[in-house]
């Protein structure tokens, strides 16, 4: 006879049974965390990334599981983040993760290394990925800051590695919008901005862009972007006037900037310019523009002098476009149809800011010289931190001519040299307390905009208390000297044609230099011109879109709401062998146009080598190449 076993009994034994097959189909509870692992959080959120490396150290990687070894390589790839090593970072990441929490944590890391790389496009498309994985309106927002954080701190006016139009609509509606930010566009270009990406996630941050339009122009680091610029007046359809300084002291500078100008209109097929000579005098200035405009100038160009500049500006509405080759003071409202165009250091100022933001570098010291040109280049420097949300920590200012630059980089560094005690201890046991340790860790990089031999002076000294491994950014003179080995590392942004490497821009040089008679100081004043000229070009046929730039010996031009013809410059590093490009800079030679009107302006092509250069005054320049002339 069978046994039966009560309902009851039945159940317990059934349920019993279910349970533990349910058991065994589930995963094996978690690992617990590494205790390591736990110190490199730590060690992170208190900025010690040393230690956290040191802790992940100490972990065999063949002893971990699937998931931490996950884990493992988001640390390393934060510590590398943390030690400003964004190709270390990228190289840490693991592969693509189910977990929707840890894959959101490898795209947010990546977006920061790639924003750091200055591959803002890719960075962006990162972070516009994550979007999808995160839960909750807060945590988007966090995201979305993360993006706009990082699209201002990137250079975006210039060309782009990847075609917008190759980007998902969202990814391009933040960097479209960063761009016009960047370029301080007109609030018309802002809602047709809103009206191409209606339900994009960055319309919001419109309400806050919009009302602080204004203010955004007064943080330009070129001279007057403070005033909004009236409507442009179109060029008309007669021939080019300079309006130049021919006689007087400038007139040697006048000179090679007219064959510049000269030189770009045969090329496109232009007749020659109307040249008025200002004299150096500004009270000539408004009668010449006048004869100019009488005569029927489609577009003028200058006059080169400041004082020139802001005579013309009283002239009331131009009658054609003036690119004058200079600047208005600051606070001076400029008149309808005035372009400003010339040779400012605040250019280089501006890249070198934009440079070093790119590589994640925000705080910084500086150390110029005492006078006009080291204060203005301090204010710029200033004016171009607060626009980009850089600190200047500190500054200093020495006297010109100085040797000893101990004490005041001792200062600016809080550097605390060596006791004769500790020299001592050093002579006995060979330990010392490093140097690197010995100054303040705060400082992201320094800048100096010296003369030659003053930069190459205080980069010694710079080494010496400690700063071996803080980027150092200087202004181009640091490149005049005749060795490349005391500068070594040093970075400096200046015009395509000195640092743009390839058979291209080698015959570029060859030319310019012929050009101007083997004077190479004449160089910047004849690129000065030639790049005048094909904006005048531009001008005539329809004007350069505030979507393009136009690719110059000067620089990469672009022309701002404010008038001001921007140079975007190339930036390199000092090496032995001389100057490096650093990533980012490459550019092709000049000869590309807007392509509105570039079927009909031909490339640039400048005289042949073999070809004798117009006779040339032997007098020398009256004032520096490439300065701003008062």
């Amino acid at each position: 006879m069978k046994r039966r076993f009560p309902i009851c009994v039945r159940l317990v034994v059934c349920t019993s049974v279910i349970f533990m097959s349910s058991c065994a189909l589930l995963p094996p509870p978690a690992a617990p965390e590494p205790a390591p692992f736990q110190t490199a959080r730590a060690a992170l959120a208190s900025g010690d990334a040393a230690r956290a490396r040191a802790a992940l150290a100490s972990i065999p990687a063949g002893n971990l599981t699937p998931a931490q070894r996950t884990q493992y390589q988001l640390l390393q790839a934060r510590i590398a983040l943390a030690q400003n090593n964004p190709r270390a970072a990228l190289a840490a990441l693991p592969v693509q993760s189910t977990n929707q929490a840890t894959d959101a944590e490898r795209l947010r890391l990546r977006g920061l290394a790639l924003f750091r790389l200055g591959q803002p496009e890719n960075a962006t498309q990162a972070l516009v990925q994550r979007a999808q994985l995160l839960n909750g309106a807060s945590a988007r927002a966090t995201n979305a800051d993360l993006i706009w954080d990082g699209l201002e701190h990137s250079k975006l006016t210039g060309p782009t590695p990847r075609p917008l139009a190759a980007l998902d609509p969202t990814t391009r509606g933040w960097v479209e919008l960063a761009t016009l930010v960047q370029r301080h566009a007109s609030l018309q270009q802002m809602v047709a901005w809103q009206s191409r990406f209606p339900d994009h996630p960055a319309a919001a941050r419109l309400q806050t862009l919009l009302p602080t339009a204004g203010a955004a122009l007064s943080r330009r680091s070129a001279p007057n972007t403070s005033q909004p610029v009236p409507p442009a007046v179109t060029a008309g359809s007669g021939p080019t006037a300079l309006l130049l300084p021919l006689t007087g002291p400038l007139a040697n500078a006048a000179a090679t900037v007219q064959r510049g100008v000269e030189a770009a209109l045969a090329n496109a097929g232009e007749p020659g310019p109307l040249a008025y000579d200002t004299a150096s005098n500004p009270a000539r200035v408004s009668a010449s523009a006048a004869q100019a405009f009488d005569a029927g100038a489609g577009v003028v160009i200058g006059p080169l002098s400041k004082p020139g500049t802001a005579s013309l500006n009283q002239v009331g509405r131009l009658t054609a476009p003036v690119i004058a080759l200079n600047y208005l003071e600051p606070g001076m409202r400029p008149t309808s149809g005035l372009l400003q165009f010339g040779l400012s250091p605040n250019d280089e100022v501006r890249q070198i800011v934009a440079d070093a933001a790119r590589r994640g570098l925000h705080r910084v010291v500086a150390l110029v010289p005492t006078g006009p040109r080291g204060s203005a280049m301090l204010a710029a420097l200033r004016t171009r931190l607060a626009a980009t949300g850089g600190t200047l920590l500190d500054a200093a200012q020495y006297a010109p001519q100085t040797t000893n630059f101990t004490a005041v980089v001792a200062r600016l560094l809080e550097f605390t040299p060596p006791t004769d005690e500790e020299k001592a201890v050093y002579k006995a046991t060979g330990k010392i307390k490093p140097f690197e340790e010995r100054r303040r860790q705060d400082v992201d990089f320094v800048f100096i905009s010296g003369q030659a031999t003053e930069d190459r002076m205080i980069v010694a000294m710079l080494r010496y208390s400690g700063a071996i491994h803080l980027p150092v950014y200087a202004t181009s003179e640091v490149s005049a000297g005749t060795t490349n080995s005391d500068i070594r590392g040093v970075r400096f942004c200046d015009t395509p044609w000195k640092l743009q490497p390839g058979e291209a821009w080698n015959a570029v040089r060859t030319r310019l230099v012929t050009a101007v008679g083997g004077q190479t100081q004449l160089v910047p004043l004849y690129a000065l011109g030639l790049d005048a000229g094909r904006l005048a070009i531009q001008l005539r046929h329809g004007g350069l879109p505030d979507t393009q730039e136009l690719v110059g010996f000067t620089g990469t031009l672009h022309i701002d709401a404010a008038g001001i013809v921007e140079r975007n410059l190339v930036c390199a590093q000092m090496t032995p062998d001389g100057p490096q490009m650093l990533d980012g800079y490459a550019v092709q030679a000049p000869g590309a146009v807007s392509a509105s009107v570039r079927d009909r302006i031909p490339p640039f092509i400048m005289p042949s080598p073999t070809e004798a250069p117009p006779p040339f005054a032997s007098r020398p320049l009256s004032a520096p190449a490439g300065a701003v002339y008062p």
